[in-house]
C-alpha cells in the first residue's frame, strides 16, 4: 500500500466516524425535545384540569391520584381465601391425581441405532 492510500483510508474513517457522531447527537437531541414536549403537554393538561376545577368551584385534584393502593390488601385476601373452609384441600392428596393403583408402569426400550 502506498502512503496516499493510507491517508485516504484514515480520512474516510475520520469523516465516517464524525458523521455517525453528529447523527447520534442529532437523534439524541431530537428524542430529548420530543420527550420534553410530551412532558410539557402532560403538565399543561393537568394545569388546565386544575384551573377548570377551580373555575367550577370544585376542589382541584392532585396530579397522580389514581395510583393509590395498598399492596398488603392483596396478601390479606389471599391468606383469607386459603383459610376458608370451602377452599381447603382434602386430606386424600392433591386434587386431580389418580390413585397409585391406577398408574400403569412402562418398560423402557433400548435406544434405536
Amino acid at each position: 500500500m502506498s502512503e496516499q492510500e493510507v491517508n485516504v483510508n484514515g480520512l474516510m474513517t475520520t469523516i465516517a466516524s464524525t458523521f455517525l457522531l453528529l447523527l447520534g447527537l442529532m437523534l439524541g437531541a431530537a428524542l430529548f425535545f420530543v420527550l420534553m414536549f410530551v412532558m410539557a403537554g402532560a403538565w399543561l393538561v393537568f394545569k388546565v384540569r386544575q384551573l377548570w376545577a377551580r373555575w367550577l368551584g370544585r376542589e382541584p385534584k392532585t396530579v397522580w391520584q389514581g395510583a393509590r393502593f395498598d399492596p398488603r390488601n392483596g396478601f390479606r385476601r389471599a391468606y383469607a381465601a386459603a383459610q376458608r373452609p370451602g377452599l381447603r384441600r382434602r386430606s386424600g392428596g392433591v386434587p386431580g391425581r389418580t390413585q397409585a393403583a391406577d398408574v400403569t408402569d412402562v418398560t423402557p426400550r433400548p435406544p434405536a441405532q
